[in-house]
């Protein structure tokens, strides 16, 4: 997830969903895809309990790199909410295919703005 921080600190986010894959990727056997997905989705809530300075832009992004590393399609969700009391907030989350990954736990309460699949 550190990566992902400073990606996103240094990079433009128009580069950063759009960076060139420099690996062909690979597809992962459907009945690997589950156990993937678990796998991923337990690596991230674990680094995230480690350190508790990134958010869920951080995690979308690492999983999302972790998935496409193993060769799991996922899509990235950016959603935003307005509440009363505390104005507009944003969000990320992750699926793949009809798999949640990481973020979906809320995902409901926020409208869609851009999804980038990977």
């Amino acid at each position: 997830m550190f990566a992902a921080w400073i990606a996103v600190k240094l990079v433009p986010f128009r580069r950063l969903v759009g960076v060139p894959r420099l690996v062909k990727p690979r597809v992962a056997r459907e009945a690997d895809r589950s156990a993937i997905v678990t796998d991923v989705a337990w690596a991230v809530r674990c680094a995230d309990r480690a350190l508790p300075m990134f958010n869920c832009f951080h995690r979308g992004l690492t999983a999302q790199g972790l998935l496409r590393a193993r060769g799991v399609a996922s899509t990235l969700h950016y959603g935003a909410a307005q509440s009363a009391g505390a104005g507009l907030y944003a969000h990320v989350w992750l699926v793949a295919g009809d798999l949640d990954v990481v973020g979906c736990e809320t995902a409901t309460e926020y409208g869609v703005l851009a999804s980038f699949a990977a």
